[in-house]
């Protein structure tokens, strides 16, 4: 599992130490001294119902509430409304079928008018504003008091922030919500990506993928319609030599001619030739200068430094470009074993896991936005967990051979001379074992964060259904089956086979929203005003609907009021 963690070691040596013939006992650390007892009212249960020993090889033992003395004052809070909130997110029909591939891994999310990370985004941002806005009484261990919360109370966590991370940025910058979301490696920053990619064209131009990453980036700066423009003119080749042939052969064409002095150039055009002249200078400053004399050239031709610093998280992203030019000018005393040496370089930092870290962000009040997995062993008083329908990566159980620790190597079966191929007994087996250990794994990740939450646990996830289908029939009986967990594809899909169990059909406040003992839940469809743009311009009155009394626009507060907190 990650990091190659073995639950089953240390339940092996509980088996073994607890044996009669060991002499030993078993003591259950399962005092917990972070979470309200309302949260653990509600994390209890949905464990004790999903976690077994027949999927990922560990049972599920209650929590506790600390003991008294640590947190007497929260033991002695009036009980109030539940600590924990769920939104559901319906998504229509037409729209929820171009996401049946996504996964954690972030590929194949559909395009559309609001996509559903945006509008998971959209919603969480609102409602951690609202938090904030109404002073909403978070514990202090430090003051030993209650104290309204502020943004650094708060965190979202993600299984993969990786391509969502900049969506949940964007939509927290709308509300006017500060967010600091954890980078990435210094290697996968984009700024440092980019500069990797122009010397790996330096060395060899003839690579169309990192030859489009510097077209587009701001060190070419060329737009997807050009970029198109230019494949346009040639298909069949490389793009460099596309690129080439494009500025080359396309002098005097483009625009119409409107003043009569030849035929316009089109922007493509315009910029194509400018990037080749500067590659072309790059170029030969990489032949006869040292590394570190051919960025500071780059850097300097294309103001890249200064673009940064006009953007977001400016001085973080240009701190990077300096560490990657400080690190190039360690290696300017091996000039002699060239750039591929560099790039090799490089290359095995990432291969390795040997990767630097990125220049650190300011801190200040600000929320948090990190993984799952980064959260281990902290603890926020607001905790929001958002992408929950986001489906498990199972690509590792399509490989054509499994390695399996029972069954050994697993392979598919392909038969003389044909191509196509099935899974024999072996690679049925230990794919079916997997998927098993798979959800353990992902149960595990799911507890973790659920337990970091120490005053209030914020759900969020998108279900591939319409509103008014996305309501769930309560008052179910019976447990849950092992079946039914291992075909779970989310962290909702196990949420939402425990709900039935877990309600009442009394719950239900209407057809969209209700809450009990220890759960609220609201469902929202896309037309929700919980997904209006904030920085989308008020309608106008239509003519006629000025003269409205003050009876309506207390209607209208009234009706705000009601929807605020969903």
């Amino acid at each position: 599992r990650f990091r190659l963690a073995n639950p089953r070691i240390f339940g092996g040596y509980d088996a073994q130490w607890s044996g009669p013939a060991a002499g030993g006992r078993r003591i259950a650390l399962t005092e917990n001294f972070r979470s309200r007892e309302a949260l653990l009212d509600f994390i209890n249960p949905l464990f004790a119902a999903l976690m077994r020993k027949a999927v990922g090889g560990v049972n599920y033992e209650a929590l506790l509430f600390g003991a008294p003395d640590r947190r007497g004052a929260l033991a002695a809070t009036p009980e109030g409304p539940p600590r924990a909130e769920f939104h559901l997110v319906a998504r229509a029909e037409a729209e929820a079928g171009a996401e049946e591939s996504e996964d954690e891994s972030g590929r194949g999310e559909p395009m559309g008018d609001l996509l559903a990370i945006e509008r998971e985004a959209r919603l969480l941002a609102r409602r951690l504003r609202e938090l904030k806005e109404s002073r909403h009484e978070v514990w202090d261990d430090e003051e030993n008091r209650f104290r309204p919360v502020c943004w650094a109370d708060m965190a979202v966590l993600l299984r993969s922030p990786s391509g969502r991370a900049e969506a949940f940025a964007k939509e927290f910058s709308k509300a006017g919500v500060p967010l600091m979301a954890a980078r990435e490696g210094f290697f996968e920053s984009l700024e440092v990506s980019d500069l990797v990619n122009l010397l790996k064209l330096l060395d060899n131009p003839l690579q169309d993928v990192p030859l489009l990453a510097v077209l587009r980036s701001p060190l070419a700066g060329l737009s997807l319609d050009e970029l198109a423009e230019v494949r346009a003119h040639n298909s069949k080749e490389h793009f460099w030599t596309a690129l080439v042939m494009f500025h080359r052969e396309g002098t005097g064409r483009g625009l119409p001619d409107v003043n009569g002095t030849g035929a316009a150039r089109s922007s493509a055009w315009t910029r194509a030739g400018l990037f080749l002249r500067q590659f072309a200078l790059w170029r030969e400053a990489a032949r006869h200068a040292s590394l570190s004399q051919c960025l500071d050239r780059v850097l300097a031709d294309t103001y890249y430094e200064a673009l940064l610093l006009a953007g977001p998280r400016g001085s973080e992203r240009a701190g990077n470009v300096r560490r990657f030019r400080d690190l190039a000018r360690q290696f300017d005393p091996y000039q002699r074993q060239g750039l591929y040496r560099f790039l090799r370089f490089v290359q095995a930092q990432e291969d390795e896991d040997l990767d630097l870290q990125p220049a650190s962000a300011p801190t200040g009040d600000e929320v948090r936005l990190m993984s799952v997995h980064k959260s281990k062993g902290l603890e926020f008083p607001v905790v929001a967990l958002a992408c929950m329908g986001t489906r498990f990566n199972e690509r590792d159980l399509n490989e054509p051979v499994l390695l399996s620790e029972v069954y050994g190597l697993c392979p598919r079966i392909t038969p003389p001379d044909t191509e196509q191929s099935y899974p024999g007994l072996p690679h049925w087996l230990a794919r079916r074992a997997e998927r098993r250990e798979l959800r353990g794994e992902e149960l595990r990740l799911l507890y973790v964060a659920l337990t970091r939450a120490r005053d209030t646990l914020i759900l969020v996830g998108t279900v591939h259904r319409k509103a008014g289908d996305a309501r769930w029939e309560a008052g179910r009986t019976g447990g849950i089956s092992t079946a039914e967990i291992v075909g779970a594809r989310s962290h909702l899909d196990w949420l939402l086979t425990w709900l039935p169990h877990a309600t009442a059909r009394e719950d239900w406040r209407d057809e969209r929203s209700g809450g009990n003992r220890i759960l609220r839940w609201h469902i929202h469809d896309e037309n929700d005003p919980v997904f209006a743009d904030p920085l989308a311009p008020s309608p106008q009155p239509a003519v006629g609907a000025a003269a409205r009394g003050p009876a309506d626009a207390a209607s209208i507060g009234r009706l705000e009021e009601t929807v605020a907190w969903r």
